[in-house]
């Protein structure tokens, strides 16, 4: 289902509505600021995931800097 939330028409609301066609299919009742963080997360967890190491290599990178002792 994760793979099918990723289409850029998809939402989460169809993926709940599959669940309830599916017999067995999982329960996928959140509330809806929980329901809104899965679609966003499973859509953009690509590009967080790149912002994510962008940012530990600055992280590093500044780690790395001194302050000059007359500053």
């Amino acid at each position: 289902m994760k793979e099918i939330l990723r289409r850029p028409k998809v939402t989460y609301e169809d993926i709940k509505y599959i669940a309830e066609v599916i017999e067995n299919g999982p329960q996928l009742t959140f509330d809806a600021e929980t329901e809104y963080q899965i679609e966003v997360q499973v859509k953009y967890e690509g590009y967080i995931a790149k912002a994510m190491q962008v940012m530990e290599k600055n992280t590093r990178n500044l780690m790395i800097k001194q302050i000059p002792k007359r500053f």
